[in-house]
């Protein structure tokens, strides 16, 4: 059963019940063009596919699973025909701000790291993408529980340039 699949069940069984449907988004894996598609036909209002993680070198790391089943370009581009077919700002991508410093060495600041994010929140910006965030907290059980949370300095970063993206865009 494809994911997609699941929401489209969700979406007629809430649609059975006779209420006026609210707004409604799908945060869910990356789909191609026809499976946006129905998705939109099926009446939700936005999607949200979680990119997480812009640079692409970290995929493997952060992300093996995405990284393996559809990969950052593929990513891209369902997340651009989403936009074709749902419209500029109907479509959300997720970072997961903070969680890249997690990876030793990746890069020579936390600065840095921002600064790279930041290049995801542009990209998604200029191709009518509308950049989502989370904070990365390190939480017992999960990836990366044993690593520092992300320094200050990375946050220092990150949000003043986010808002100024935002107020760019």
């Amino acid at each position: 059963v494809c994911s997609s699949d699941l929401f489209l069940a969700y979406m007629r069984a809430l649609k059975e019940t006779g209420q006026k449907v609210p707004p409604t988004v799908a945060a869910i894996q990356a789909l191609d063009r026809a499976d946006s598609r129905r998705m939109k036909e099926a009446g939700f209002d936005y999607v949200c596919y979680s990119m997480e993680v812009w640079d692409e070198r970290l995929w493997p790391e952060i992300m093996p699973g995405k990284s393996e089943s559809v990969g950052h370009d593929t990513w891209m581009d369902s997340l651009k025909a989403a936009v074709d077919v749902f419209g500029p700002g109907k479509v959300m991508c997720n970072f997961v701000a903070g969680v890249e410093t997690a990876v030793p060495g990746a890069y020579a600041s936390p600065e840095e790291a921002a600064e790279k994010t930041l290049e995801g929140v542009r990209w998604c910006y200029e191709n009518g993408i509308y950049p989502k965030y989370s904070t990365w907290i390190v939480s017992g059980g999960a990836r990366y529980n044993d690593r520092p949370a992300a320094p200050l300095e990375y946050y220092a970063k990150f949000l003043p340039g986010r808002q100024r993206l935002f107020g760019e865009y």
